[in-house]
């Protein structure tokens, strides 16, 4: 392969026994920040982001500093900083895309209909994400990251009044979070949950009452 960024994004270069080493221990660090968000330890995300930025731009690897920025946004979506996430998720979603990380362009895409989609109610904007995403997943469509690109626009649709659309989503959303995750997995509790208020919305309430009887 002739492409040095792609090479770049993908691996380490060899010979280098202490950069191996350090970019191993920054990954460490990456999945450590990625568990403090998923339990919502908010001081914690605050403290170690920075210096998990500075260290990935110093390394000058393209996926942990498509990360970074993922966890920068994650922060200023946090705090209600529209903007700042905006910026910050298309940087991670170029470079993402630029290093042909496909699962990381998705996963962008996803946060991109998630802000235009929902918290900003730019809808316009939130169907190009949601476009955008629905192609990148299209060799990964029974991955994790698919998950998060219908479960992102099953609530677009939703919000959008857009019932059989949102559920189409949910319900793949569910079907995939059911082959990820052992069952009674809160993930699959949480897709449950979005399929049964997609499917009460749409006027379905039996339906939608046993997959809310099921998730709890």
């Amino acid at each position: 392969c002739g492409d040095a960024d792609y090479l770049r994004g993908r691996v380490v270069a060899p010979g280098d026994p202490a950069r191996a080493a350090e970019f191993e221990a920054l990954r460490a660090r990456g999945e450590a920040i990625e568990a403090e968000i998923a339990l919502q330890r908010w001081p914690a995300v605050k403290r170690d982001v920075p210096g998990f930025r500075a260290d990935a731009d110093r390394l000058a690897h393209p996926r942990t500093t498509a990360m970074a920025l993922g966890f920068e946004a994650t922060l200023a979506r946090k705090r209600a900083d529209w903007p700042a996430a905006v910026a910050a998720t298309k940087q991670e979603y170029l470079i993402s895309r630029r290093n042909r990380d496909v699962e990381g362009a998705a996963g962008a895409a996803a946060s991109m209909v998630w802000l235009y989609g929902y918290f900003m109610g730019q809808f316009e904007a939130g169907e190009d994400w949601a476009a955008l995403a629905l192609v990148e997943i299209d060799s990964i469509a029974t991955s994790h990251t698919a998950m998060n690109v219908h479960k992102a626009i099953g609530i677009l649709a939703e919000h959008r009044g857009q019932g059989a659309r949102a559920i189409e989503h949910q319900r793949r959303a569910l079907e995939l979070a059911r082959r990820h995750y052992d069952p009674g997995h809160w993930m699959i509790a949480r897709a449950s949950q979005d399929l049964a208020g997609a499917l009460f919305e749409a006027g379905q309430p039996a339906e939608s009452a046993a997959l809310y009887r099921d998730a709890a």
